[in-house]
C-alpha cells in the first residue's frame, strides 16, 4: 500500500519453527542461543522459482488432494500478494522478499526445494527422528539444508494427521477432522508458508505462536471460519462496511447524510484518502470528500527491523554496495506513523484538519469534533475484535478488497 509507505520487516525463520503450543510442565527456554544464518529466509532475489511437491497420507487426512492443492496455491498467493505491497530492496543494506514463482513438481524431482507433507505416513526416517513424536504438532516448518553461497534453503512443511491413531494430540479442546474444513486448512498453510517467507512466530494473529491452537479450538473455531481472511502487512486498500461495528464513525464531521448506513474508505494515489457513503448495500456510493495534503510527522514515527539476513564472506548474491559493507542486511521494516492532512468535502464547506494514525493492522482518523479532539473514524482488525468480544461467531461483519 504505497499510500501509507509502511514496510514490514519480517522476523527471520528459526530452525525449527514450531506451530504446536503445548507443554507438559518441563523446562522451557526463552532463546538467547547463537543463530547466525539460522534466521535467514529460505529464498532471496537470486531464486526465481521455488519447486515444491505435495505428499498425502490420505488414510489419516480428511481433506482430498484437489482441496489441498488449491489451499497450497491460495496460501502462496496470499503471501505473494502481501509481500508485493511492500517496496523494499532499493536502499543499501536492505533486501526484499517474496519475488519467487512457485511450481509444483514430483517429490523425486532433482530441482525440489520444498516438500509439503500431509499425514504421519509421509514422513521419512530422518524426519521422524527429528520430530520424535509428530502427534505433538499441528503443523511445523523445518529447514533441512542451507546454501551459504547462494542463500537458499530447502526443507519441508508437515501438517499433522487429523484422523486415526497418529492424529495430532487432542487434549479435548481441539476440533477433530480439522483439515476437512477448507478455511481452517488454508489458515494452517498460510501460517506455515509465512515461515517459508521469513516470518517467525510474532505477536498475535496469523503468525502468533498459538495460532494453530486457536484456529482448532472448539470454542472459537467458528469465529475464524466466519471472519474474512485479513491483510497482514498493511491495512486494506479498500475498507467498506454497512455496520459501524467494529468501526467508530462520526458522520457529522464528514458531512455524511444521516440516512446513510454504509461507509467506504479508499486509497487515492499518490497520497490521499477518499471517503464515500451510501444508504444501503443496494445503493451507489456517493463521494463525500477526500483527505489530502498528507505530511509525515517525524515525531510520531516508529519503526523496528524484524528481519535480518546474516551474511558471510562466502555469499555470492549481494554486492558490498548492496550490503552497505555490513555482514547483515535488513528486510522490510514494520512502521507505525502519523500524518497530518486536510479533509476537503465535495459539497461547499470549509476544509478540516485531520490526523491519520496508521499501523499494519489499524487505520484511524482523528479530528476536532464536538469541541474536542477525538477519533472520527477507526478501523481495527475485525477478527481481533471478535475474538476479544465473544467466544462465539458473530457473523461476517467486514468486507475488504485488497486489489
Amino acid at each position: 500500500m504505497k499510500l501509507f509507505l509502511i514496510n514490514l520487516v519480517f522476523v527471520l525463520f528459526l530452525i525449527p519453527i514450531f506451530s504446536y503450543g503445548g507443554g507438559d510442565g518441563g523446562w522451557v527456554s526463552s532463546g538467547g542461543e547463537l543463530f547466525r544464518d539460522a534466521h535467514n529466509p529460505w529464498f532471496v532475489k537470486n531464486t526465481k522459482t521455488v519447486y515444491y511437491c505435495i505428499r498425502i497420507d490420505q488414510s489419516t487426512i480428511t481433506a482430498e488432494l484437489n482441496e489441498i492443492k488449491s489451499a497450497v496455491k491460495d496460501s502462496i498467493q496470499y503471501w505473494t500478494s502481501e509481500l508485493s505491497r511492500v517496496d523494499d530492496g532499493t536502499i543499501e543494506g536492505r533486501f526484499n522478499l517474496g519475488s519467487q514463482s512457485f511450481e509444483e513438481v514430483t517429490c523425486d524431482d532433482t530441482k525440489l526445494d520444498l516438500r509439503i507433507l500431509f499425514g504421519f505416513g509421509t514422513l521419512n526416517t530422518k524426519e521422524l527422528e527429528f520430530l520424535k513424536d509428530p502427534t505433538k504438532y499441528i503443523g511445523i516448518t523445518v529447514r533441512t539444508e542451507y546454501d551459504i553461497e547462494n542463500l537458499k534453503g530447502k526443507g519441508f512443511i508437515y501438517i499433522s494427521s487429523d484422523i486415526g491413531e497418529k492424529a495430532y494430540d487432542n487434549p479435548g479442546t481441539l476440533i477433530e477432522k480439522a483439515w476437512g474444513r477448507p478455511k481452517i486448512l488454508r489458515y494452517a498453510l498460510m501460517h506455515e508458508f509465512g515461515h517459508i517467507f521469513g516470518l517467525p512466530h510474532m505477536g498475535t494473529g496469523l503468525m502468533a505462536e498459538v495460532f494453530l491452537n486457536q484456529i482448532l479450538n472448539k470454542n472459537i473455531v467458528g469465529i475464524f471460519e466466519a471472519a474474512p481472511v485479513e491483510t497482514f502487512i498493511l491495512p486494506p486498500n479498500l475498507i467498506s462496511s454497512c455496520d459501524e461495528f467494529p468501526y467508530m464513525l462520526k458522520k457529522e464531521f464528514f458531512g455524511i447524510p444521516s440516512d446513510h448506513k454504509c461507509i467506504q474508505v479508499k486509497q487515492m494515489a499518490p497520497l490521499g484518502v477518499e471517503i464515500s457513503s451510501r444508504k444501503d448495500e443496494k445503493s451507489e456510493f456517493l463521494v463525500i470528500g477526500t483527505i489530502k495534503n498528507l505530511n509525515f510527522e517525524i515525531s510520531d514515527f516508529s519503526g523496528r527491523p524484524s528481519s535480518i539476513l546474516q551474511l558471510t564472506d562466502k555469499q555470492k548474491v549481494f554486492s558490498p554496495a548492496e550490503t552497505a559493507f555490513r555482514s547483515f542486511m535488513l528486510g522490510p521494516i514494520l512502521n507505525e506513523l502519523g500524518m497530518k492532512g486536510t479533509f476537503v468535502p465535495v459539497k461547499p464547506g470549509p476544509p478540516k484538519s485531520v490526523y491519520l494514525k496508521i499501523t499494519p493492522t489499524s487505520f484511524h482518523v482523528i479530528g476536532f469534533h464536538a469541541n474536542k479532539v477525538e477519533p472520527i473514524f477507526s478501523y481495527n482488525s475485525p477478527l481481533g475484535i471478535k475474538l476479544l468480544m465473544s467466544p462465539k461467531p458473530l457473523g461476517v461483519i467486514h468486507e475488504y478488497n485488497n486489489k
